[in-house]
């Protein structure tokens, strides 16, 4: 049975393109029907599939300006040719060891591209590069660069293609996603040798197959994504972020994949268009957000925020990460590795121009980067808090206030801090290292540092050179001896609201330092989650709170805080006043009622408040 292809001219990147410089667009006009060679007419089978590698440079003909399309194909040339279609790296190989190809080979790079992918094999310690490839081998190379698999284990369709046969299950991956259909309905010939032509076809039979498609999520279940353009299965990893319980932050995420069937081969691109919502709770300012929790995976795409109050977590992201317009108000991620870049641009509407706003910048991560970025919708300037991070470089140039905050861990340090804009303002926390300071023309660091007084130890070098306001502190044997940070100002406790509740506080906090705090009595000190204001959930009781220890940098010494005890035990709200009701059933009387031991001459109308009452 014969099979007819679709004449396309959108041209896609493949499976496991490395390069979006592998992507063309070819428009339906006349001078894109045109094959370069004079030996390739449009009649031709193969016709569409030459006219498509040639114009991407992944064949090439003879100096005669022909193709040869029916000339037999050597393994050599077909390492070259799916080594151009794949876009795979040649610079960076091992010597595949066979003896039969010389690095000065022409072909060695092609072949030894395949080789480290597994997807070629020689026999021994022989690659035989210029025997003809046969259509068994041609199998075996498409299915594995392509990654099409055979959905099943059924009896082959093709009399000579048997259960057994090692490339039996090669031949049913390539029939069953209409790459090939044999050289007759009944035989596959597996012994016959490719021809130029049928490879260019099979090739690009391949590509279309496996093409780019953008679909938006409309649901998830334990084991498939279900989206706009229908229903993916999920590899174990993939399922790690992809599954029910991320739903709320995925739905509606637009994705640029490549699949072969139900089966992802490749995401490209992730657009997250979800949105959570602000918090109340001052100690937990991303308690509202939706949150992708990674558990650990490894996303292989870019990942482009653009939905407000979002949180990824527990991730390595392979590519990129772009936060983008949409984050007008809040973006945290935690112990979140970025492979790539990450940029937060300030690309906004019209109608945004007095919110939030970011100017992009960009950085290589050096390890484990936590990224956070919170803004203020009333303000000009934007904001952005960064938490234990490790960052290679880091670039900005936009008029915004950036925190880069400090942990008990001591990982906190950025390689590069280069400024561009003389209007950022940063705050640098307690023991973090900054390689590098790279400053524009004419601008000081204290020009850009806002404490940089307290902190300019923690730079090494200003535009290239020691820094020269770095003054160590040193002990009587001349080593240099890490400083305490300052004890805490400014913190104060306040009572439970009632006798009976453990809502006290300690207030106070600079959301821009890292903290402790302890019982007086007590041995063990807790941490206090970075950026509060406050700590909450006490209990009446004496209590020391510190800066925290970071890496190599002590602890500061500890402020003491008292948290009263509440005399109040309960309010009650009444219909009237003096005991008489009003029988409107409107609150006109709060009564309260304090503990029973209380200085009755010690409470005065000052003592205590409620909102909307006189107290009498």
């Amino acid at each position: 049975m014969s099979k007819t292809y679709k004449k396309r001219y959108k041209i896609v990147a493949t499976a496991t393109a490395v390069a979006t410089s592998s992507l063309l667009i070819l428009s339906p006009s006349a001078g894109a029907a045109q094959s370069g060679f004079k030996d390739v007419s449009p009649s031709d089978y193969f016709y569409e599939a030459v006219t498509s590698l040639q114009a991407r440079h992944v064949i090439e003909g003879y100096s005669d300006g022909t193709f040869k399309p029916y000339d037999k194909l050597t393994r050599a040339q077909a390492a070259k040719i799916i080594v151009s279609a794949l876009g795979l790296d040649t610079e960076k190989i091992t010597d595949p060891g066979f003896k039969d190809v010389s690095k000065g080979n022409f072909y060695y790079k092609y072949i030894s591209a395949l080789a480290n992918r597994g997807i070629i094999e020689g026999f021994g310690n022989k690659f035989s590069p210029n025997d003809t490839l046969t259509r068994a081998q041609m199998a075996k190379v498409i299915a594995l660069a392509y990654k099409l698999q055979q959905s099943d284990t059924q009896q082959p369709s093709f009399a000579d293609v048997k259960q057994g046969d090692w490339f039996a299950k090669y031949v049913g991956a390539l029939t069953e996603n209409d790459i090939t259909t044999g050289t007759t309905p009944t035989a596959f010939s597996p012994n016959d040798s490719i021809t130029r032509g049928q490879m260019a076809a099979l090739v690009f039979r391949s590509e279309e197959r496996t093409e780019s498609r953008t679909t938006t999520i409309s649901t998830i279940t334990d084991d498939a994504l279900v989206t706009s353009e229908g229903t993916y299965s999920l590899t174990d990893e993939q399922k790690k972020w992809i599954n029910p319980s991320n739903l709320a932050a995925l739905q509606g995420a637009v994705i640029i994949l490549t699949a072969t069937g139900n089966r992802i081969e490749k995401m490209d691109r992730i657009e997250l268009t979800a949105k959570g919502s602000a918090s109340a709770d001052s100690s937990n300012p991303y308690a509202n957000h939706v949150v992708i929790d990674g558990h650990g995976a490894k996303v292989e795409a870019d990942i482009t925020v653009n939905g407000d109050y979002v949180t990824l977590k527990n991730m390595t992201i392979a590519g990129d990460l772009h936060v983008g317009k949409n984050v007008e108000h809040s973006f945290f991620s935690e112990a979140t590795k970025v492979e790539g870049k990450t940029t937060i641009d300030d690309s906004l509407s019209g109608a945004d121009t007095k919110r939030r706003a970011y100017r992009t910048f960009a950085y290589r991560t050096a390890g484990a980067p936590y990224l956070q970025a919170d803004a203020n919708q009333e303000s000009v300037r934007g904001r952005v808090v960064f938490s234990k991070f490790q960052l290679g470089h880091v670039s900005i140039d936009k008029e915004a206030d950036v925190i880069f905050l400090s942990d008990s861990t001591g990982i906190s340090q950025v390689g590069t801090l280069q400024i561009t804009h003389a209007g950022v303002k940063i705050t640098l926390g307690a023991g973090m290292k900054i390689g590098d300071l790279v400053l524009p023309a004419g601008t000081k660091p204290s020009d850009v540092i806002v404490n940089y007084e307290a902190v300019k130890g923690n730079i090494e070098l200003v535009n290239g050179s020691k820094n020269p306001d770095t003054t160590p502190v040193s002990n009587n044997s001349g080593s240099n001896v890490p400083q305490a940070p300052s004890a805490p100002t400014g913190v104060q406790g306040v009572a439970p609201s009632l006798s009976t509740t453990a809502d006290g506080q300690i207030t106070g906090l600079d959301e821009a330092k890292v903290y402790q705090y302890k019982q007086a009595t007590a041995t063990t000190w807790t941490d206090v989650p970075v950026e509060s204001t406050a700590i909450t959930g006490l209990a009446p009781g004496s209590y020391e709170v510190r800066i925290a220890p970071n890496g190599n940098i002590p602890a500061s010494l500890a402020t003491a805080v008292t948290v009263a005890a509440s005399r109040l035990v309960e309010a009650v709200a009444l219909d009237g006043k003096d005991g008489v009701s009003s029988t409107d059933g409107k609150v006109e009387t709060v009564r309260l009622k304090f503990d029973a031991n209380i200085d009755e001459t010690s409470v005065t109308n000052a003592s205590f408040s409620v909102d909307g009452f006189t107290v009498e």
